[in-house]
This record gives C-alpha cells, structure tokens and sequence, in this order.
C-alpha cells in the first residue's frame, strides 16, 4: 500500500492551525481557548481543523510539541557551531532569548501549563522540554569552565524561568527586571565564561 497523496497547501494549514492555537492557549489556557475561535484565526471552519487535529488535546499536544521541537532545533544548531564554550554558551542563549522574544505566547503558555494544577499537559512538556533542557546541560557540564560548585541543570531553570516570565508579563517586564535584557551577562556570570559583558 503507497503512501497517502499530500494535497496542496495541507502543510501550509497545519501551520497555520499550530499558530493560531499557540497563540489561543498562551492568552487563554486550555479550558478558555476554543477550537473555533483558532479556526477563525487559522483562515479555516471547525471542521477543517478537526480534520488535521481530532480534538483539542490532541491539538494542544502538537502544539507543545512543535514549541519545543523549534526550540530544539535552533539551541542544537547553536551547539553544533564550532567554536570556543565562549562562543558556543552566546550563540545558546542568544537563541533562546531571540526564540522566547518571538513567542510570547509561548512562555505563557509554558508557565500556564507549569502552574495548572490539574496537569492536563505535563505529560507532553516533560516529554518535549526535558530532552532540550538535558541537551543543554550536557553541552555545559562538558565545559571545564563551569565552576564546580554550579548546580548547572538548577542555573539552566533559573535562567529558561526568568526569562519565560519576563516574556508572559508582558508590559510588567521593565518595570520589574529594568530596561535592558541581561540574559546573556547572567548567563555567562553563572556558567564562568571569560566573557563579562555583550
């Protein structure tokens, strides 16, 4: 039996439903998001999304799957640079800060999935943030310029946390982290780079 025929622009829709529901249950959560509301914002009918997603946990899932499958992807490219750890630690931290800046609606997602005591997603974030989140500690446990006395996965949440938090508070953020992202220079401050400042 052949494989089923791609019809056009079928890729296309599903990247546009991906969005809109990122977008849907960052603002609203799970339970206040509506499939058709994210239809409406995706330029189809309720129909058509069910369609490419058959219900809205099974959307949901996809959804915090393909947040951290791009986050993956753009800190494993980061690693995969040659380079000094010097080079290797900016190039990190400066995809996700360009990643987390992108998607706000990403972190607050993320921090409303972390909060929801009912865990209707902690299966699906533990499966798709802890292997990014080791990726990374692996790649800073490898440096010999990590101070011994670094609990390195505990500085990775710090860091990832602030930062997702800043992103979710929206117009809060200068108020309460000041006017400049510092991201970079605290990583570097904890993960003992040569570097002081950027």
């Amino acid at each position: 039996m052949g494989r089923p025929k791609r019809i056009p622009g079928q890729i296309e829709t599903r990247r546009r439903i991906l969005e809109a529901a990122e977008v849907a249950f960052g603002a609203d959560g799970f339970d206040g998001a509506t499939l058709q509301h994210i239809a409406a914002q995706a330029g189809i009918r309720r129909p058509s999304l069910l369609y490419h997603f058959a219900s809205k946990q099974t959307l949901y899932s996809a959804v915090v799957e393909h947040l951290f499958k791009d986050l993956g992807t753009a800190l494993a490219d980061a690693l995969g640079a040659e380079g000094a750890f010097d080079d290797r630690l900016d190039a990190v931290v400066r995809r996700f800060d360009a990643y987390v800046e992108a998607r706000p609606q990403a972190a607050q997602l993320i921090l409303r999935e972390i909060l929801d005591d009912r865990g209707s997603g902690h299966a699906s974030l533990i499966a798709h943030a802890v292997p990014v989140i080791e990726m990374i500690e692996r790649f800073l446990e490898e440096s010999e310029a990590i101070p011994s006395h670094v609990p390195v996965r505990e500085a990775v949440m710090a860091i990832a946390s602030s930062r997702f938090v800043r992103a979710a508070a929206g117009p809060l953020g200068v108020p309460l982290w000041g006017p400049n992202n510092e991201i970079l220079a605290v990583a570097r401050r904890m993960f003992g780079s040569s570097r002081s400042s950027g």
